[in-house]
């Protein structure tokens, strides 16, 4: 493909809303309830694709089920849960104390997020209903994927240190901010440009009004760059006033994923995450990784600076960045960084708190392989992993904001 190919794809991108880009591919917008579009990111937390545990379950007669009828669990989905129940720790509520840690202040009005025409684009509302917190799973729904949707349910505004603060809850990602000498970094912003607008007002209700003056996208995934224009102006970029950084290969991923492919990979989203499906114990319980996708507008700006070198260090606004490319691993184009000024480690999608990739945690960072074959598509593989991973080891983080909530504290 030709740099004029790129440069022509990338500016239909930029012009393209969501509803152009994506809506179009789910059918989203055209949902009676809100229905979030499902951008094509990392497979969720999957409770729901792993071996099963316990003795193999009897196939249900395809005489039983009725299309579209929700039905009650079966006895195969009750064994199979039950059998889940004997086997991880659910009484250990660690998880719950950590994903708690440090709040500010929940989302203001259960996290409803509202376009420039007073649609919804986001809405915790219609979950924070249903799943509620100390509650057992109902009978339809899997105990580890009910206790992750639990943990997601902690939302607002965390500090992870005193100078790191991070914003959960408003979209499928997280989004996280980092003072510096001049004003603040953002790193991940979001999927949408309205959901990342709101988590920056939220973060200035209660830190100092200071200048965005860099954006860090960990990977090429759209939940961590769509909503960059809702925190930046283009014209302070194209100015030098903001800096975007990225790992290298990131803007050929993101059109060739987001683009050329979006079609097909919105459509695999759509089925992953479940969106379309009503919010209930027979339908949607969360998309397992997040709540679930925004439906706003869908934006980009290209980096401005690239992290080229497997192994690099930049300063950005007065803190020093180590950075480490991680390409191939949970996306084509992806990095992780260490701040030594606050013993931080960001690690993107490519660690997470999990037993097994069954019963997750509220937080990504590093911890159990999560980037196996069994619970990843084939571009992530344990030996990509462990390449890229291995360097990391010589860093000794005590906050770890992810894409869902972060530790703070000594680690265990």
């Amino acid at each position: 493909m030709t740099p004029r190919t790129h440069k022509r794809a990338l500016r239909n991108w930029i012009n393209l809303s969501a509803t152009g880009i994506l809506s179009a591919v789910t059918a989203c917008a055209a949902q009676p309830r809100h229905a979030p579009r499902s951008p094509q990111t990392a497979a969720p937390d999957v409770a729901a694709q792993e071996t099963p545990v316990g003795p193999p379950i009897p196939a249900e007669s395809s005489a039983d089920v009725s299309a579209g009828t929700p039905r009650p669990a079966s006895e195969a989905t009750r064994a199979a849960h039950a059998a889940l129940r004997e086997v991880y720790p659910f009484k250990d509520q660690q998880d719950f104390e950590d994903a708690r840690r440090g709040l500010i202040e929940p989302l203001p009005n259960d996290g409803e997020i509202k376009g420039a025409a007073g649609q919804v684009v986001w809405s915790l509302r219609p979950y924070l209903e249903y799943i509620k917190q100390g509650e057992r799973a109902p009978e339809t729904v899997n105990p580890s994927l009910w206790r992750q949707a639990q943990l997601l349910m902690i939302n607002g505004l965390f500090e992870v240190v005193p100078g790191v603060y991070q914003v959960r809850g408003a979209d499928l990602s997280n989004m996280t901010f980092v003072e510096g000498t001049r004003g603040v970094t953002i790193y991940d912003p979001l999927v949408s440009a309205e959901t990342a607008k709101a988590a920056l007002e939220l973060y200035y209700a209660h830190r100092p009004k200071r200048p965005v003056v860099a954006v860090v996208y960990s990977h090429s995934h759209v939940d961590h760059f769509g909503g960059v224009r809702g925190v930046v102006d283009e014209a302070d970029v194209k100015s030098g006033k903001v800096k975007i950084y990225a790992p290298a290969g990131f803007i050929e991923n993101a059109i060739a994923e987001n683009v050329y492919a979006g079609t097909a990979m919105g459509r695999r989203a759509s089925y992953m995450y479940g969106n379309l499906l009503p919010v209930n114990a027979q339908g949607q319980t969360t998309a397992g990784l997040g709540v679930t996708t925004s439906s706003g507008q869908v934006t980009l700006i290209a980096p401005t600076d690239l992290i080229t070198q497997a192994e690099e260090v930049r300063t950005i606004d007065g803190v020093r960045y180590e950075f480490l490319n991680a390409p191939g691993s949970e996306a084509p184009s992806e990095m992780m960084w260490y701040l030594p000024k606050y013993k931080l480690i960001n690690t993107a999608r490519r660690a997470t708190m999990s037993a097994r990739c069954t019963t997750s945690t509220s937080a990504t960072s590093m911890a159990i392989l999560r980037t196996s074959t069994r619970c990843r598509p084939p571009i992530s593989r344990p030996s990509t992993w462990r390449r890229s991973a291995d360097p990391t080891r010589c860093w000794r983080p005590v906050a770890r904001p992810c894409a869902k909530a972060s530790i703070a504290g000594a680690p265990r």
